[in-house]
Parts: C-alpha cells; sequence; structure tokens
C-alpha cells in the first residue's frame, strides 16, 4: 500500500570473537552448531527455514494498566517463517521481518500496543528452534531491548533522503 510507508527498525549485531574461535576450534556449543545449520540449509530446507522463531517479552506489561490483560501472551514465542526475508552479503547476514505478514491476531495485538509504544520496555529475540533432544539447549542469535520507542518522532522517511 503506497499510503503506508510502512516503519523499520534497523538493527546491527556482531559474532563475539570467542564464538568465531570456538567454531574454528570445533569447540562451538550446541546451539551455534544448529546456527550454523540453519544457515548452511536455509535455501534448500523449508524444515530449517520454519524453525527461526521470534520472542518478544514486554518487561513492564503489568504497569501499562489494561494492556496487562495480555500476560498470558508475554514472552511466546512465534515461528517467523513466512514474514522473514533473507539477504547474505560478502560479510552479513540480514533478516527483514515484515510485519505486515503476522497472523490477524499477531497484528491486532501489535495495533493495540501502538499508543503505548513510548512506555513500552521490549526485549525481543530471535532463536533457532530445536527439535531433537541433541540440537538442545536453544541459544539466542541476537537480542536487544527496545525502551521509547516513538515512531512518528524518531521516523526518518525515505523520500525525505531521497530529495537530498
Amino acid at each position: 500500500n503506497e499510503s503506508d510507508p510502512g516503519c523499520s527498525i534497523v538493527q546491527y549485531y556482531h559474532i563475539k570473537p570467542e564464538t568465531v574461535q570456538a567454531c574454528l576450534d570445533g569447540t562451538e556449543s550446541t546451539a551455534v552448531k544448529l546456527w550454523k545449520r540453519y544457515f548452511d540449509e536455509w535455501e534448500n530446507s523449508d524444515d530449517m527455514r520454519k524453525r527461526l522463531k521470534g520472542i518478544c517479552i514486554v518487561r513492564n506489561l503489568s504497569s501499562l494498566g489494561s494492556l496487562s490483560r495480555f500476560e498470558g501472551y508475554n514472552g511466546k514465542p512465534f515461528i517467523l517463517n513466512k514474514c522473514v526475508k533473507r539477504h547474505v552479503g560478502e560479510d552479513f547476514i540480514e533478516f527483514n521481518v515484515n510485519i505486515r505478514l503476522f497472523s490477524f491476531v499477531a497484528k491486532r495485538l501489535i495495533h493495540t500496543f501502538m499508543d503505548s509504544l513510548k512506555k513500552l520496555h521490549l526485549s525481543a529475540a530471535m532463536v533457532i528452534q530445536a527439535e531433537e533432544d541433541n540440537e538442545m539447549p536453544e541459544g539466542v542469535l541476537c537480542c536487544a531491548h527496545i525502551r521509547n520507542l516513538d515512531p512518528p518522532k524518531q521516523a526518518v522517511h525515505l523520500s525525505e533522503i531521497n530529495n537530498k
């Protein structure tokens, strides 16, 4: 929809040097082995693509009045497969998560929180779902803590950048 430019939150992460060294030494954790397998098999394996999960926790949900009724959903993992595009560069991997492709219920839940974004203390992470005992425990690929989010005030519109 051209009248809705959408919104992107851009975050950069890097792999810790000790994780790289463990991979080189063959001493990486089970979770890192699963991550490596995920990245290696992404292109050709529906099974691996469907394992990418998001987890969001609103840390101050109980202080947000009527929104606290969503406590049962707080911290529940959700599969990201159908709404993620992956781009691989020479020295990076980019994930684009399109919230417009979330389920109706998830989009409705997000919409309910829109007026409270500035008050939210949100922790979010991505994980590969372990399905076999030898893939446990799961490990977090990336995580972030987000506070004071105010898209109307903080947004940079691409049309502003392109017109410069």
